[in-house]
């Protein structure tokens, strides 16, 4: 299920950005620019005594305002989250116990992006989300020390994504004999560094993502 989500996100964004690389809009400075956010990853989070694991989904849409190519930038959006949380219990034969949880909640972001032209712009943001948790049912019948059963919780990142500089790489590589330069699209697209707060716990991680 994974690997199809990850395919539909690199279809979408490499369309799109392909599109933007060729210039396919051209904007009014007194307009207001719409763009969607779609990207997923893997993210890796953790404290003294616990780690976690996840696979993070965003997905959005923004406005830019303002004149020039660096404009102010809002968007509002949801993310959703799958993982594992391990971390040390005596109780547990190898010392070490997995959790698995679940998080979604809406998301908002403020930011600048770097307008071209394109449907798409690299873009710095700052990101902010109330997450609804759901951790594995048996810390409910088992209390583990440290980890609570609150469902309530928030995120808050800071990042960038750069699929735009990625797309006019490939764009002027276009009609060469070798294809190497889409291998560009191996590498993660946005990254994110993150602190959050859920299960009773504060995390601090970072999250590496593919997609617009």
């Amino acid at each position: 299920m994974t690997r199809c989500i990850l395919a539909i996100v690199l279809a979408v964004g490499s369309t799109l950005a392909a599109r933007s690389a060729r210039g396919g809009v051209e904007l009014s400075d007194d307009v207001a620019q719409p763009s969607i956010h779609l990207n997923l990853g893997p993210e890796v989070a953790g404290s003294s005594r616990i780690s976690s694991t996840a696979v993070r989904v965003h997905a959005g849409a923004s406005l830019t305002f303002g004149t020039g190519r660096v404009r102010p930038m809002a968007a509002l959006g949801g993310t959703f989250a799958g993982g594992t949380l391990s971390l040390e219990d005596p109780r547990a034969l190898t010392g070490w116990l997995s959790l698995d949880y679940l998080e979604v909640g809406p998301e908002a972001q403020l930011g600048v992006r770097f307008v071209d032209g394109g449907y798409i712009d690299t873009r710095i943001f700052v990101s902010m989300a109330y997450l609804r948790t759901d951790v594995d049912p048996r810390v409910r019948i088992d209390p583990v020390p440290g980890v609570g059963t609150t469902r309530d919780g928030f995120r808050l990142s800071i990042g960038g994504n750069w699929e735009d500089w990625y797309a006019r790489i490939v764009k002027r590589a276009h009609g060469r004999d070798h294809g190497y330069d889409a291998l560009i699209y191996l590498f993660p697209q946005q990254v994110e560094i993150n602190m959050e707060r859920s299960f009773g716990l504060g995390l601090y991680g970072v999250t590496l993502a593919y997609g617009i």
